[in-house]
């Protein structure tokens, strides 16, 4: 294993630590205007005014934190590039399924996580706090659907059913009981939630996998990934950056974007 032996090091004064570790691809600003167009693309209603609450108590923190301490997006910014992820897949998905409620899913997708910024400790270097190992991220911000509802005027009978299926979205995205929800999605929204958090955490450890392995090579077992070993084609990332290169072509041509 490559190995790395420390012969010096000097103090830099006055540093923001955050500018010298692995951060999401997008910077924060570009996150934050991503995150404030998703919100104003909701329509006005309990759903969007519970998730705009919730989510500017926590902005700073849902900007900055991890969405996990390994496997997935674990480093700083994730929460917030996972959860957007999530979201272009979701309404990349929608017209597939126009049944769905897009601002129930949108705001499940949102929230499913936030509660992690209580549960993890820093946005580097993250470690599970007393409150998230005693009570978890899925019950907390459950929790914080009912307190949201009282601040914005929600939480009266007529709202009941809107601030019970937003709960159902938060604690059914693990999809299964032994993978720590209390209950198993049971409306399709919450089904879809839990898939595309599924497909979007595989997808980012496939790819974590291969960038760290030699074309024609298989890598190490990934234990979240049933301990399967991810093999990386000779031509990986060329097809997609031929596509790319495809796409700009068509779009400087006055064609429709890839």
């Amino acid at each position: 294993a490559v190995q790395l032996r420390v012969r010096h090091l000097d103090v830099v004064p006055d540093a923001d630590i955050l500018e010298f570790v692995r951060e999401a691809p997008a910077d924060r600003d570009t996150m934050d205007r991503m995150l404030s167009g998703l919100l104003e693309s909701m329509n006005p209603g309990v759903y969007r005014d519970i998730t705009c609450d919730l989510i500017d108590q926590r902005r700073k923190a849902f900007l900055t934190w991890p969405a996990a301490t390994k496997n997935h997006h674990n480093y700083v910014g994730g929460l917030a590039w996972h959860t957007l992820s999530m979201a272009k897949a979701a309404d990349a998905l929608l017209p597939l399924y126009p049944f769905l409620d897009r601002d129930l899913l949108m705001a499940g997708i949102l929230l499913h996580d936030l509660g992690k910024t209580e549960e993890l400790s820093a946005p580097m270097l993250a470690e599970y706090t007393s409150e998230g190992n005693l009570v978890g991220h899925i019950s907390m911000t459950a929790g914080w659907i009912d307190e949201a509802g009282v601040r914005t005027g929600h939480a009266g009978e007529e709202d009941k059913e809107q601030r019970m299926l937003l709960k159902h979205m938060v604690l059914s995205h693990h999809g299964k009981l032994e993978f720590g929800s209390p209950v198993m999605p049971m409306i399709p929204e919450a089904e879809m939630l839990s898939l595309v958090d599924d497909l979007d955490a595989r997808m980012f450890m496939m790819k974590q996998s291969m960038d760290a392995t030699a074309p024609g090579h298989f890598g190490p077992r990934v234990f979240a990934l049933d301990n399967r070993m991810i093999y990386r084609p000779t031509q990986f990332g060329e097809q997609a950056s031929a596509a790319a290169d495809n796409g700009k072509e068509k779009r400087n041509d006055g064609g429709t974007q890839a």
